[in-house]
């Protein structure tokens, strides 16, 4: 489980990594675009105010009647019933919109103009736009890897739980029974087969207790727990000498009914869901 979960930390620490570059790309670009756009504004704007281009200047906004010009005046331009000095008008609340509209156009039209240049800004953009492309999928696909391997991890964790119930179970059932088929056939008093029965009965309440621990419902298997660790102690048959086929049957069924839980709890803890309670089995005795 350490590599595991180190494959797992590794893969994340990649999504991680890829969104906030992809992150940070996408802030560059647009910090980028907001300061090549201004600079560019700026420098529209001192070009259509330089003193020698304001009278083919407001020749333009006339043109894209935004404005007139104002007689005598070849610093102002009249904006409906408005008289506002260019140099005011680029920064005018309600008409500053219009300046940088007939700015752009004029410096589009005249040849030395500032204009948007194929380099700078849009060389960053297409190199950080690239990093996006390349990172995004990257990011994403580790992630999705991530949680499939969460998956599949708890999946294999279910399963490895479930079949060591199911083992004891069966090491339980089978130790019991040899017991059983040992008193019932001798007088011999069979000790060391008894205490072998009670450490794979332990044994089967201490695999239920990761299951125990992580079932919605825990009334079921944690009663199960208890039963295991408090039925069936000491000589389970209470008498000394050979018993009879009918005690040993009872026991073993005894037995039978807590295997056949143990493995139902198994199941549902495994497949997620509940499975409907069915009686112990019973296992049949040997002559």
């Amino acid at each position: 489980m350490g590599a595991i979960g180190h494959v797992r930390r590794s893969r994340l620490w990649i999504g991680a990594f890829s969104g906030v570059v992809a992150v940070a790309a996408l802030l560059t670009v647009l910090l980028l675009d907001n300061g090549n756009a201004a600079a560019q504004a700026n420098a529209q704007a001192v070009y259509c105010l330089a003193p020698e281009r304001r009278a083919d200047f407001l020749q333009a906004v006339a043109n894209l009647k935004l404005g007139e010009p104002v007689e005598n005046a070849p610093d102002q331009v009249q904006i409906g019933t408005r008289t506002i000095p260019l140099r005011e008008w680029r920064v005018d609340g309600a008409t500053a919109d219009d300046f940088r509209v007939a700015c752009a156009a004029f410096s589009a039209t005249a040849s030395g103009a500032p204009t948007a240049t194929a380099g700078g800004g849009s060389t960053v953009l297409t190199f950080v736009l690239a990093l996006v492309t390349a990172l995004v999928p990257v990011g994403l696909t580790s992630w999705l890897s991530y949680l499939t391997s969460v998956r599949r991890d708890a999946e294999a964790l279910r399963r490895s739980r479930t079949d060591a119930v199911r083992a004891a179970a069966t090491r339980f059932s089978q130790a019991a029974e040899a017991y059983l088929q040992l008193r019932a056939n001798s007088s011999a008093p069979g000790d060391e087969l008894l205490a072998t029965m009670h450490e794979r009965r332990l044994e089967l309440a201490a695999a239920l207790a990761p299951v125990t621990a992580a079932a919605g419902d825990r009334g079921r298997p944690q009663g199960l727990r208890t039963r295991l660790e408090t039925e069936l102690r000491g000589d389970v048959v209470g008498r000394a000498g050979k018993i009879d086929n009918s005690l040993a049957e009872l026991i073993l069924t005894r037995v039978g009914a807590l295997v056949a839980e143990a493995e139902e709890v198994a199941t549902e803890y495994e497949s997620g869901t509940r499975t409907p309670h069915t009686a112990g089995s019973k296992h049949g005795m040997g002559s």
